[in-house]
């Protein structure tokens, strides 16, 4: 459609200038034509006598050849005018064309441009995209790990300070036990020395029958040795 218009005005164009140029020179040519044509008109012409018919003859006659040789140089000049107007329509179309080829080259050259540029943005576009999908995707992973390392870490220290307290506990009761025992050796001690004071003092009142007292003693030693060894045993196996 643009190269239609800009056909049809360089053609419209080019033909105005080429009437201006026909009439000024059609001008130029038919001046000097009318010019001589007045002055023929103007010419006071006798009536010619019998005897002067063949000079008149000759006159008009070369009037008429000279006539004749303006109008066909003028038109000779006319066609050489209108060739040269012809030939410079054809070079103004030409230069038309080739400018409109050049452009239409252009044209294309910029299209296939824009077409590669738009392709190399739409790539951008979704290089872009994709980066962020991933940064999303990452970000997500990263908050469900840190949710999970919460929730491990609360399960771990509910599970120590949990530990810890029946450490604790257990350590306590069994500080009880030992506490209970220590108790219990120190009371069988205090009997046992007691008992040795007492059958000690009872022994030396009695004076004979020593031997027979030594080996009651003896025997009471050893029974309460046996039962402080049971007792610890006791202890230990509740420890």
């Amino acid at each position: 459609m643009k190269r239609s218009v800009s056909l049809i005005l360089a053609g419209g164009l080019t033909a105005l200038i080429g009437i201006t140029i026909f009439v000024l020179g059609f001008s130029a040519v038919i001046t000097p034509i009318q010019a001589g044509a007045d002055n023929l008109m103007g010419v006071d012409v006798p009536i010619p006598t019998q005897a002067q018919l063949p000079q008149v003859d000759v006159e008009a006659t070369a009037q008429a050849i000279q006539y004749q040789n303006q109008q066909t140089e003028s038109q000779a000049l006319m066609q050489e005018r209108e060739a040269a107007l012809q030939a410079q329509i054809e070079q103004s179309q030409q230069a038309v064309s080739e400018l409109d080829n050049v452009s239409q080259a252009q044209l294309a050259k910029m299209r296939a441009e824009l077409v590669e540029l738009k392709a190399q943005i739409d790539q951008v576009t979704a290089s872009n995209q994709a980066t962020q999908a991933h940064v999303e995707q990452l970000q997500q992973t990263i908050q469900n790990d840190d949710t999970v390392y919460q929730n491990q870490l609360a399960t771990l220290q509910a599970n120590l300070t949990q530990a810890e307290n029946q450490i604790k506990q257990e350590t306590e009761t069994v500080y009880a036990q030992l506490q209970a025992a220590y108790d219990q050796i120190a009371q069988r001690q205090a009997a046992a020395a007691q008992a040795a004071a007492a059958q000690a003092a009872a022994s030396s009142g009695s004076g004979g029958g020593g031997s027979h007292d030594d080996d009651d003693h003896e025997d009471n030693e050893r029974g309460d040795d046996d039962h402080e060894d049971g007792d610890h045993g006791e202890g230990e196996d509740d420890d």
